[in-house]
C-alpha cells in the first residue's frame, strides 16, 4: 500500500525535456581530407552549385551611386582614350527659284557677270560663291533663275516657284504670253574627299581651257568652285553649272534651258 504522500511512477511528474538544439560551431583545426573536401565545395559554389548538384543562386548586390564630379572634363588626371576628332555633319542643299522680274545686284555677293544676245532674247549670268543667276529678257518678259544654299535669304516679291533640294529636282514653267518656256534640272552628289578634290580640279582646268565664268575662294574646311558653261542658240540658252562646297563635301550640278517662241501646249481631250 502506498502512502498518500507516495505516488506511481506512471503519475510521477516528469522533468520537462530539454529542446533539441546547435551547439556552437567551435573553429577547429581541419584534417586534410576535410581541407580537401572544403576545397570541393567551394569549387562547386564559384559553379553555381553545391556538392548535391542543385544551382544556386548568387544573391543580388546593391547597387551603389556613384557620383561624378562636375567638373569630370577638365580634371588632367585622369587617363583616357585619346580624342578622335570627327568632322561634323553639316546639312547641305541647295534651292532653286524662278522670279517673273529682275534682281538687284544688292541681294548677291556677285563675282563676274557675262551677257549673251540671240535673235530675239538676251542672257546675263552672275556667278558667285555656290550659287548663280540667270536673268532673261524676250518677247517682253524678265525673269530670273536663282541657285544658292537653302538657307541662304532671299527675296520673295515675285516668285514664280522654289523649291529646296537635298538630291535632284526637275522643274518646268511656260510663260504663256511671252512665249517663253523654262525648264531646269539640279543635282546634289556627296563626294569623298579625294574625289572632290579630283571634280575640282577637272571644273577648273575646263574652266580655264574654255574661258567659262568661274569663281574660286578658300574656307577652313577647304576649296570652293563655281562655274557657268552657257550655250547660246538663235530660239534656245542653255547654262551649266557646277557648283562645289568643301563644307560639305557636295557637288551641285545644274542644267537651265530657256526656250523662246515656244509652242503651247496643246491638252488632250
Amino acid at each position: 500500500m502506498s502512502t498518500p504522500f507516495e505516488s506511481s511512477d506512471a503519475n510521477r511528474e516528469q522533468p520537462p525535456r530539454e529542446q533539441p538544439h546547435t551547439k556552437p560551431a567551435v573553429n577547429k583545426p581541419l584534417a586534410d581530407k576535410d581541407v580537401e573536401q572544403t576545397k570541393q565545395e567551394g569549387a562547386s559554389h564559384m559553379k553555381g552549385q553545391v556538392p548535391g548538384g542543385e544551382a544556386v543562386v548568387p544573391p543580388k548586390k546593391p547597387l551603389v551611386e556613384v557620383k561624378l564630379p562636375a567638373d569630370i572634363g577638365h580634371l588632367s588626371e585622369m587617363k583616357s582614350a585619346p580624342e578622335v576628332r570627327v568632322k561634323p555633319v553639316i546639312m547641305g542643299g541647295h534651292q532653286i527659284v524662278l522670279y517673273s522680274k529682275a534682281l538687284h545686284p544688292q541681294h548677291v555677293e556677285m563675282h563676274g557677270r557675262r551677257t549673251v544676245n540671240g535673235r530675239s532674247y538676251e542672257l546675263e549670268a552672275w556667278i558667285m560663291r555656290g550659287s548663280h543667276a540667270l536673268r532673261l529678257e524676250a518677247n517682253g518678259l524678265c525673269a530670273t533663275e536663282l541657285v544658292c544654299e537653302f538657307d541662304k535669304k532671299i527675296p520673295t516679291a515675285g516668285i514664280v516657284l522654289m523649291h529646296v533640294v537635298t538630291a535632284e529636282k526637275d522643274v518646268e514653267h511656260r510663260f504663256t504670253k511671252n512665249g517663253v518656256r523654262y525648264v531646269s534640272s539640279i543635282q546634289l552628289e556627296t563626294l569623298a574627299p579625294n574625289l572632290y578634290y579630283e571634280t575640282y580640279d577637272e571644273y577648273l582646268r575646263l574652266a580655264k581651257e574654255n574661258g567659262h565664268l568661274a569663281h574660286t575662294w578658300d574656307q577652313p574646311e577647304g576649296h570652293g568652285l563655281s562655274v557657268l558653261e552657257i550655250d547660246r542658240e538663235s530660239n534656245v540658252v542653255t547654262a551649266l553649272g557646277y557648283h562645289l562646297m568643301p563644307a560639305t563635301g557636295t557637288v551641285v550640278r545644274t542644267q537651265t534651258m530657256f526656250e523662246m517662241n515656244a509652242k503651247p501646249v496643246v491638252a488632250m481631250r
